[in-house]
Parts: C-alpha cells; structure tokens; sequence
C-alpha cells in the first residue's frame, strides 16, 4: 500500500517536501549523481506517477540534470493528459525536435539500486509499482539494442530489462 501523500506527520523534513510534491504536482523527480570524487551512473526517476495516474514510473539515465528532469517531467505532463507509455513505440517531443524516445520495463531485481525513493512510497515493496527505463537516442536516431549504435549511447543506459545475474 503507497503513503498517503497527504499524511506527513512521523517523517522528516526530506520526506515531508517529498510527499508534498507528489500530492501537489502528481510526481516527484528524484535526481540522483555520483559524488565528486567518485565515478558513475547519473540518473533521475519519477515517484507518483503510478499513485495518481496508474502508469509507470520513469527512470532515465545519464544526461544532463535539466534534461532527465524535463523529460520525466514531460512525460508526466503527457500522462496526466491521459497518455499512456508503452514499451516498444517511440515517442516524440519528449527530448528534443526530431528525436524519438522509446521506453522499457525495469525488471524488478534492479529496482533497489535505481528507485529507492520510489520503493520508500510504494511501502517498501519494489514489486508493487512498474517502472519504465526511458532509452534515447545517439546522434543517428539509433538505440542501444540497434546495430551500429554509438557506443557512448550504450555504455550511458545500462540495458534494466535483463534482470540481474
């Protein structure tokens, strides 16, 4: 069962502005990026989508901090409205002009490394909530699954369908 949004009493500070987001805007864009010193996966996720709109929730990894937020915030956008986002279809005007984004699901056995936030909403039960990996292109408008896909666009969006070895 989620947190009530609108019940914030017995939560800190973090969690009070957290809960407030959701219940105001619909979903909370939590951003996520490796200390200074140290190396890794730069990413953001939504939290609430599921709770106010039924859809999943949305993880994008390793553009800029301003772009993975206005994307999710551009699909949430498009979900309030009444979209939903599939697996399999590309979808326009999420990054850019003339660039497509297409979405997989999360499997469930990563959900604890990339959703902690989510997982805290959700009751702390990661198998309670879909979460949908949203893919961009590299500069030829190919995805990490395609051939001849610039190798920076593959090792920036780790491949969160396949569960875990």
């Amino acid at each position: 069962m989620p947190r009530d949004p609108k019940q914030r009493d017995s939560v800190n500070d973090y969690e009070k502005k957290f809960l407030r987001i959701i219940d105001d805007f619909g979903w909370h864009v939590t951003n996520v990026v490796p200390r200074v010193e140290e190396e890794g996966d730069a990413w953001s996720y939504s939290t609430g989508l599921f709770y106010h709109f039924k859809h999943p929730e949305i993880l994008i990894f390793n553009e800029t901090h301003d772009l993975r937020h206005s994307m999710i915030n551009a699909i949430g956008d498009r979900v309030r409205l009444g979209e939903k986002f599939q697996p399999g279809p590309s979808y326009a005007d999420i990054v850019g002009d003339g660039y497509y984004v297409q979405l997989r699901p999360v499997d469930v056995s990563h959900y604890k490394d990339w959703g902690n936030s989510a997982i805290w909403f959700y009751d702390g039960d990661p198998s309670s909530f879909p979460l949908l990996q949203c893919f961009y292109p590299d500069m030829n408008g190919k995805f990490p699954w395609e051939s001849s896909c610039e190798q920076w666009a593959i090792d920036a969006q780790p491949q969160l369908w396949k569960p875990k070895a």
